[in-house]
């Protein structure tokens, strides 16, 4: 089988949550003998990775660097994008010029399927509509409407709240209408009534570790994300003080890129931010306890399945674990007030019992649900299903 792959952005290295899935799907996949010809639409990289490791895993790779717009051809472009139905939240992500490479790839390499990997790439569904046979895949990290929706009921400015209302509104109407038109949409999350294929972590590099024998608590994420950085103020002003009046040497450990001010400011003898880190490894081993305490955002939360491959165990608010079949008390702890989440991260200081059970049982349920080889082949399944393989060989994978 051989697939197109458009990404918005280069899928390597593997430190954001987008790229971490795109990579390992597409090894994943390579590893299954489905020949991936990877094109990515580097709109936002001021200088391209390596890309020396995404070559061994894809047939080709064809990077896109999208051309300066002037005035006219912005309203050109504006103008063909109105004229095709296309949402104006598509227009700063396509380009004729990336159309044209998706219609010439899927031609010259007889692809079977064109697969997407965000919202705002899903307007390319109509290259693969000039190759006859070709079976189109939509993937969504997040639903966009369901991540602004929830965002506007953050704390913040009036602005910030009425401009996050009006996105999920605009994307509502064209998400699902656009959504329509592929043959499959596939999510990272399965509350969200789209057939899923879950986030992944690598089981095999993301090794059991020993208990650590500290107080540090761990939060990792792209802190350049809203529901991220909310998320980071929210423990720090409601939740670390309760613990730390418990246990003084509570630490908490702010890890992930471009936090902004507001989370900057955090920093003090008991937070630690440290901005983008080159790997994650050392602050998982240095860290007794994870903690997801979101309350905005969508997705299946990477760094949760981490955490769990890692034997950390985890406590997060319900929104914090969407997306994962996870028993609360069983594969980690759920808590959604800062007098339960402060209760759960002191239980897990001072019952050593407690702790690791949760760590083998998590370790358990990521490497039978959740490893990218797994996730993976579930997709692969979903591809020879769509392109019409019988069950006998579907099963048999």
């Amino acid at each position: 089988m051989t697939i197109v792959y458009l990404t918005y952005g280069v899928p390597w290295p593997p430190d954001t949550g987008t790229r971490i899935r795109d990579s390992a799907l597409i090894g994943g996949l390579s590893g299954l003998g489905v020949q991936v010809h990877l094109v990515c639409c580097a709109k936002d990289e001021t200088a391209l990775p390596d890309l020396g490791p995404l070559e061994r895993i894809c047939h080709s790779v064809t990077v896109f660097r999208p051309p300066a717009r002037g005035l006219w051809r912005q309203a050109r472009d504006l103008a063909r994008g109105f004229a095709a139905g296309r949402p104006l939240a598509m227009h700063p992500f396509h380009y004729p010029e990336l159309a044209g490479i998706v219609a010439e790839r899927l031609a010259q390499t007889k692809a079977a399927i064109l697969q997407t990997n965000s919202c705002f790439l899903i307007g390319y569904v109509d290259s693969a509509r000039r190759q006859a046979g070709v079976r189109t895949v939509a993937q969504f990290n997040d639903l966009g409407w369901v991540q602004y929706s929830r965002m506007a009921r953050l704390p913040g400015s009036i602005l910030a709240r009425t401009r996050a209302v009006l996105k999920a509104w605009l994307m509502r109407g064209w998400e699902a209408r656009w959504a329509a038109r592929f043959d499959l949409c596939i999510t990272a999350n399965p509350d969200l009534r789209v057939e899923a294929a879950e986030n992944g972590v690598d089981c095999d590099r993301f090794a059991l570790l020993p208990k650590a024998q500290s107080c540090d608590i761990l939060f990792l994420g792209v802190m350049g994300y809203p529901p991220n950085a909310d998320a980071a103020v929210f423990f720090c002003r409601n939740v670390l003080p309760r613990i730390r009046a418990v246990e003084p040497r509570a630490r908490l450990l702010v890890v992930g890129h471009a936090p902004p001010d507001r989370v900057r400011q955090l920093s003090s003898p008991a937070v630690v931010v440290t901005g983008s880190v080159e790997d994650v490894k050392p602050y998982y081993e240095q860290s007794a306890v994870c903690i997801a305490p979101l309350r905005a955002g969508s997705g299946t939360r990477l760094k949760i399945l981490e955490a769990m491959a890692l034997g950390r165990p985890v406590v997060a608010t319900t929104l914090g674990c969407e997306g994962i079949d996870v028993a609360p008390g069983v594969d980690l702890l759920v808590a959604d007030s800062p007098e339960e989440f402060a209760r759960d991260v002191l239980r897990l200081f001072a019952d050593a019992a407690l702790w690791h059970s949760l760590a083998r049982n998590a370790r358990a349920k990521v490497e039978k649900l959740y490893s990218w080889k797994v996730i993976a082949a579930r997709l692969h399944r979903e591809y020879l299903s769509l392109c019409g393989a019988p069950a006998d060989v579907r099963t048999s994978l």
